[in-house]
């Protein structure tokens, strides 16, 4: 008998083993070789945190390949030097990536003040058989995007409806003989958004056509955006059935996850248990920097759901909301940093435990970042004895960075990142010049603080002296 139960467990288990199918990606990346390309995701839409996946060396060649496992189609990104390339990919598909080449050597780095955001060229084929997902999604992309700046962009107050149903009407010839069901799915929320952002509909139209009753697309970024566009003030200020108060209430004096959801239940739109929790969690994490909401009591909430949640992916969207409101925020511990000095010594945060890190991230194509050189050596010579002034230079060249990182005359230490991308994505920097303050402990005291030239050097010793180092 305990046999025959093994093998109907297997049975019946099969389908969902078979679904986890192999995704093969090779790409080739000419002038980037001997870097790290990453494979990275983002958790869920909610928290928007992200994850690597993996990550390899881009060979002699400029060769890299990802085998990984995939349940259902979803979204990715690499992440190469400062840029980021977003596409999809599907269980059981190999795809061939190419980037388009660059010249290191005759590249200005700094041509462009925001490098952090920086988009590669690239493109991506499927192999074999079957729609390819993302020349889909680009094409349709691409008609959206000139919809909105033939018909859109500077005429604020038309009434886009006629325009927006014509334009339905043409992309559904188009695309009329796709079956795909990603696809069909990011087609419809993509145009549900558009209604949403022209206010071509009404809320209630929307939410009764594209919400409720229906699936959760939690990793659909078309359906996530409109989830956003829906609900981004909804509970502070659109909800006609919700009053802040109902809000407050629920939160601050009763801390209290029921009566949070008894309290959304008033509304609607939020009928259904599962999305309205789902909103719920979307609101919390709003509520934490919300001056009318307690913090302790909104993470309090995010823990039950976090625990107790009967929706597993519920469960998993609080753990990641908790530790987004962790990162990078006053009383948390800052991240793991790790330098080389001129000597090749490792210089950490934990070497300057017992003093504050006035830690500040620069560039040397960075104008504005040099322009607060001089405030900043002020602020560094007259509250040196309490405060380490680190500064991290991001050039991708070292020898970029020398002319600071070996300037004797300057009152901070000066460190190239040594190439560590992880630890910029750990610190969230995403431009520079950027200012951090830490306290003795090793916790975050000030993230973002302000520039030396603004009053910097006042607003520092206001801040130790609140916090009694001075």
């Amino acid at each position: 008998m305990k046999g025959k139960l093994v093998i109907l467990f297997l049975v019946l288990a099969l389908p969902a083993f078979s679904l986890n199918q192999e995704v093969i990606i090779q790409g080739t990346f000419r002038g980037a070789e001997g870097e790290t390309i990453r494979l990275m995701e983002t958790l869920d839409y909610i928290s928007n945190q992200k994850n690597e996946i993996d990550a390899c060396r881009i060979d002699e060649e400029g060769n890299f390949e990802f085998t990984f496992r995939l349940l259902e189609p979803r979204a990715f990104f690499f992440r190469v030097f400062h840029g980021t390339n977003s596409f999809f990919a599907e269980p059981g598909k190999t795809y061939h990536v190419e980037f388009e080449p660059i010249d290191r050597e005759g590249e200005e780095e700094g041509r462009d003040y925001y490098p952090f955001s920086r988009y590669y060229n690239f493109e991506i084929r499927q192999k074999g058989e079957g729609k390819d997902l993302n020349k889909l999604i680009y094409s349709l992309d691409d008609m959206v995007f000139d919809f909105v700046e033939e018909n859109v962009s500077g005429q604020i107050r038309v009434n886009h409806r006629p325009a927006l149903d014509n334009f339905r009407k043409h992309t559904d010839s188009v695309f009329e003989h796709v079956n795909h069901e990603f696809f069909r799915d990011y087609y419809e929320y993509s145009f549900a958004s558009l209604n949403r952002a022209l206010n071509a509909r009404r809320f209630e139209w929307l939410a009764d056509s594209f919400l409720i009753d229906r699936p959760v697309l939690y990793q659909n970024p078309a359906y996530m955006d409109f989830f956003s566009r829906m609900f981004n003030t909804f509970l502070f200020a659109a909800s006609p059935n919700l009053s802040m108060n109902d809000l407050e209430i629920s939160v601050n004096r009763h801390n209290s996850y029921h009566a949070l959801m008894d309290s959304l239940g008033k509304e609607p739109v939020l009928r259904n248990e599962l999305f309205r929790e789902l909103v719920m969690i979307d609101g919390l994490k709003k509520m934490y920097d919300h001056p009318d909401f307690q913090p302790s009591n909104v993470v309090n909430i995010l823990e039950i759901v976090k625990i107790n949640s009967k929706f597993p992916q519920h469960r998993k969207i609080a753990a990641n909301v908790l530790e987004s409101l962790r990162q990078l925020r006053r009383g948390h511990p800052a991240p793991t940093l790790e330098v080389m000095d001129k000597q090749g010594n490792p210089v950490t945060l934990d070497t300057h435990l017992g003093k504050y890190v006035f830690l500040f991230f620069l560039a040397s194509w960075c104008q504005s970042c040099l322009g607060e050189l001089g405030p900043l050596n002020d602020m560094a010579e007259e509250l040196s004895e309490k405060v380490e002034f680190i500064g991290i230079m991001v050039d991708r060249d070292p020898e970029a960075a020398r002319v600071l990182t070996e300037n004797e005359d300057l009152h901070f230490s000066v460190y190239h990142f040594n190439n560590d991308y992880r630890m910029l994505d750990r610190f969230g920097l995403r431009s520079v010049p950027a200012y951090i303050v830490i306290d003795p402990e090793g916790n975050i005291l000030r993230n973002p603080f302000t520039a030396p030239s603004d009053e910097g050097k006042q607003r520092l010793q206001s801040l130790i002296r609140r916090t009694g180092g001075l």
